[in-house]
């Protein structure tokens, strides 16, 4: 099975209003975590924990009433609303999960266009670290991640890992599947950003 093609939930495109549905957006994060284990099971297993973590959290809040929190919108608008215009765990949590996301958005990106550095995407992982999540890492956690990312695959496993190990498929159509799921990725996270710095939750506050 080719990983970012062919499994059930996939992310939605945002409508037109900028709501994403809840569940559909949890289903689909939460269908993402194997991907970590292509990078390997042991060097990702603190961002695997980590975006697991917070797909719970939220979904904990949307189980409560799935008609009330139907779209990330009214999770974060009624706990706003509900504690006094204070986040608690659901906006937090959704604020983490996002965070996780746009690391694995960044290094997809990163590898699609890594074929210039050989068969090495370890520069490519590190730098999407670096640009994403890092900041938010106290420094020994910072170390602790950036050596655990020396051990990834090479480029060649890990896209034949994606692609589904097929036989006889090609890395271009592996690169190409790979830039529809960052551009519908893409899409909810830029999303939940506006919805995060509309109703004031500042998406790069260190909590």
């Amino acid at each position: 099975m080719a990983f970012f093609t062919d499994y059930e939930h996939q992310f939605q495109p945002v409508p037109e209003d900028g709501k994403v549905e809840t569940g559909p957006f949890l289903l689909a994060s939460l269908r993402l975590l194997p991907f970590f284990d292509m990078l390997g099971p042991t060097t990702f297993s603190f961002a695997k924990a980590d975006v697991s973590g917070n797909i719970e959290k939220v979904k904990k809040k949307y189980e409560t009433d799935k008609e009330k929190y139907k779209t990330l919108t009214d999770i974060v608008e009624q706990e706003l609303a509900e504690n006094g215009g204070k986040p608690d765990y659901a906006i937090d949590a959704l604020l983490w999960l996002k965070r996780g996301l746009e690391y694995v958005h960044e290094m997809v990106k990163n590898v699609i266009v890594s074929e210039r550095e050989g068969n090495n995407i370890c520069p490519s992982i590190q730098k999407a670290y670096k640009d994403t999540i890092k900041k938010f890492h106290p420094w020994m956690l910072q170390k602790v991640i950036n050596l655990a990312i020396k051990a990834v695959p090479y480029r060649s496993d890990f896209l034949q890992a994606v692609g589904g190990n097929k036989p006889g498929q090609s890395e271009e159509q592996i690169i190409e599947d790979l830039k529809v799921f960052a551009g519908k990725l893409g899409e909810n996270l830029l999303a939940i950003n506006d919805l995060l710095q509309r109703t004031g939750q500042d998406p790069d506050k260190k909590t």
